[in-house]
Order: C-alpha cells, then structure tokens, then sequence
C-alpha cells in the first residue's frame, strides 16, 4: 500500500460512493498521497490512491438532504471522489495544506 519513503499522517474509516454503493473501508492521508482502501466483504473493491498534484478541488458535500458530512475530491482527470467522513473539517484542512 505505502513506498518506503511514505507514511501516514491521519487515517480514519470512511465510505466511498460508487454508484449506488456506498464502499466502506478507511481513507489514509500520507506524506505523498491520499489513499482509499475497502473493507474485504465490499462487493466493489479495489484500492484508490488520489495524488495530490491531480487533485482540482476539494470542496464539502451533503451526504443526504440533511446530513453534512461528505467531502467531494475532483481530479485532473475528471473524477470525482465522494466521502462519507468524520472530522471532516480537519480533513479538509489537512488536504489543502498538501495540494498548496
């Protein structure tokens, strides 16, 4: 998961939409990119690293009409990552530090 010049700053667990699915797992912020890893019993699997110098914006998104947890991550390549995630302000502040 991690090159041996790399390590983790903040984790937490998180759920990433794919669809209609919403993939739990933990998210991983690190000293080079920013990682999504699903848990092993999701049906949609596959690990997502997010380089920081790819991402366009990072901006914070309703996850239902009235819950205001979500973070939205848009990338160079026209994706768009959707997070369900605690402490999300400090989330948000820590990725800014990294794409300034």
């Amino acid at each position: 998961m991690l090159t041996p010049d790399e390590h983790i700053e903040i984790e937490d667990t998180t759920n990433l939409w794919r669809g209609i699915e919403a993939v739990g797992g933990k998210l991983y912020l690190t000293n080079k990119k920013l990682v999504f890893k699903p848990h092993k019993l999701n049906i949609q699997k596959g690990q997502i690293n997010i380089h920081y110098n790819n991402i366009t914006e990072i901006r914070k998104r309703k996850t239902a009409k009235v819950i205001d947890n979500g973070i939205q991550i848009k990338t160079h390549d026209g994706n768009e990552f959707n997070f369900v995630i605690n402490e999300r302000e400090k989330w948000i502040e820590k990725l800014n530090n990294k794409i300034k």
